[in-house]
């Protein structure tokens, strides 16, 4: 798969900073109908330079409308790393929605990045980054630059990048329509959302590195003592004003518990008997990681809710 860099003027980089989302629209005629390769994108966030690919889907056309995922790698990860695991990108080749997977921060230019989802993680959490400033700014660059669907952004991640999900979720709900962590949780319980969105979790009761029952992980590295799933997961449907009781289904290796709520911002906890730290359906995140079970697949899953758990469409500015 190819995947160039782009400048702004069209030649080498293309360059987007924090406040490019508040000048006039910028032409789109270098995003051609047709293309069908991927883009790194740079943008300046603050002081700091930050990046993330962006796929656009087989077919894609400016004068379509098109769904927004953004896929967050997990702690030493990265953009590469988060579209070979979870194969989002060919997902949106299939069902036609743009994806993009942005770049943590770290040490090392490309290489085991972090998120500072909030108590968590490495870097960017002893660093204070500011990722949710520079996510919230990448979605309304993004969402300025191609034709994005209102109402339809939608935010998954796994580990850490699920716990930036998260954190998204509670900071700028109103330019998100729902999210699906995977594998993570919250580090320390907050007060309350701004406001609601749909949330899909799925996390595996083997989990030894973000535990389902909360507390330090065996073979975390971070040795957090984190929330458990289940109080996570109320959080949210306390927030979302879900009904507490859940309608919970059985199948073959999962349990999958689905709380209603009359305004459709819905909470369900997807519980996986088996796979470990991983990315249900998909691929390793490393050579030592755990071995992901085959079914569920979590993209698929993951999609199915988003298309069905569309927002209110916000205005953008122009």
């Amino acid at each position: 798969m190819k995947i160039s860099r782009i400048l702004f003027s069209g030649m080498i980089v293309f360059t987007a900073g924090c406040s490019f989302f508040r000048s006039h629209r910028p032409a789109t005629d270098f995003f051609d109908t047709g293309m069908k390769e991927d883009f790194i994108m740079v943008m300046n966030h603050g002081t700091e330079t930050r990046t993330a690919l962006v796929h656009l889907p087989l077919g894609y056309r400016e004068s379509g409308k098109y769904p927004l995922v953004v896929v967050l790698h997990g702690g030493g990860g990265n953009s590469d790393n988060a579209r070979e695991m979870t194969g989002f990108d060919k997902a949106g080749d299939r069902e036609g929605f743009i994806t993009v997977f942005p770049n943590g921060s770290g040490r090392l230019q490309n290489r085991l990045l972090t998120w500072n989802s909030g108590g968590c993680c490495g870097y960017a959490g002893e660093n204070e980054t500011d990722d949710s400033g520079f996510l919230s700014a990448l979605i309304d660059t993004m969402s300025l630059r191609f034709p994005v669907k209102p109402g339809q952004v939608f935010v998954t991640g796994i580990s850490n990048g699920g716990m930036m999900a998260y954190r998204l979720a509670l900071e700028h709900p109103g330019q998100i329509a729902a999210i699906a962590p995977v594998a993570a949780t919250f580090a320390s319980l907050p007060e309350h959302p701004a406001g609601p969105v749909a949330v899909l979790a799925i996390h595996s009761l083997t989990d030894r590195h973000v535990p389902f029952e909360g507390g330090i992980g065996p073979e975390s590295l971070v040795k957090k003592d984190w929330i458990p799933v289940g109080e996570t997961v109320m959080f949210w449907v306390k927030a979302n004003g879900c009904n507490p009781v859940p309608e919970s289904v059985d199948s073959a290796g999962f349990r999958k518990e689905v709380f209603k709520s009359g305004t459709g911002k819905e909470v369900v906890l997807i519980t996986l008997a088996e796979g470990g730290h991983s990315w249900p359906g998909g691929k390793k995140g490393r050579l030592t990681g755990d071995e992901p079970v085959k079914a569920p697949e979590a993209t698929r899953l993951i999609w199915e809710f988003f298309k069905s758990h569309p927002g209110n469409p916000v205005k953008q500015a122009r």
